[in-house]
């Protein structure tokens, strides 16, 4: 959520969660999973008795995976995992987590925004600096040795012809054996 992540709304309710990816990642599966079983819906129409069932992922084209849950989106707000790209922010309780959970956190966003060279070196990227400036002093509270955050302008058109200007930000990790903690 904090990388790829994004909520919607329906007339006025927020409603909807999900997150952008490429097509068949393979890591897809495990946080479709993850994200179902977190979070419990209500039984719909046609279902017998009052058990919840888990929330299920819905493939809304081959890019975007989403759930429908009013209570859901509600509780991951309250968790301070919304906002938009240039403003989402790891929220401050994960820096009081276990050393364990900050590196599951770490390996997550290393999942949307962030790639490994073939020697093992980690790159972390975004459009939103005060982000990756959280993500670099959580990557430093579990021993990694992250670089100063640079910037690149660059132009790009995403298909439509129209010219877009935009900075992108990022950090590296540069010590493959420290790295290889992430998984």
């Amino acid at each position: 959520l904090i990388g790829d992540g994004f909520f919607g709304y329906s007339r006025k309710y927020l409603t909807t969660f999900g997150f952008s990816h490429a097509d068949a990642e393979s890591h897809l599966d495990y946080y479709r999973d993850a994200f179902g079983h977190s979070f419990d819906q209500a039984p719909g129409p046609g279902r017998q008795g009052d058990m919840p069932v888990a929330l299920k992922a819905h493939e809304r084209d081959t890019n975007t995976t989403v759930f429908y849950s009013m209570k859901a989106s509600q509780e991951l707000t309250d968790l301070g995992l919304r906002g938009l790209a240039k403003t989402k922010r790891v929220p401050s309780w994960v820096f009081s987590l276990d050393r364990d959970l900050k590196l599951a956190f770490l390996r997550g966003y290393l999942d949307a925004d962030g790639t490994v060279d073939p020697q093992g070196r980690i790159r972390f990227a975004s459009v939103n600096p005060e982000l990756l400036e959280d993500m670099r002093y959580l990557a430093m509270s579990i021993g990694l040795r992250p670089t100063r955050i640079w910037h690149s302008d660059l132009k790009s058109d995403f298909g439509t012809g129209k010219a877009y200007e935009h900075r992108l930000y990022g950090f590296g990790c540069t010590t493959p054996k420290r790295n290889a903690q992430l998984g």
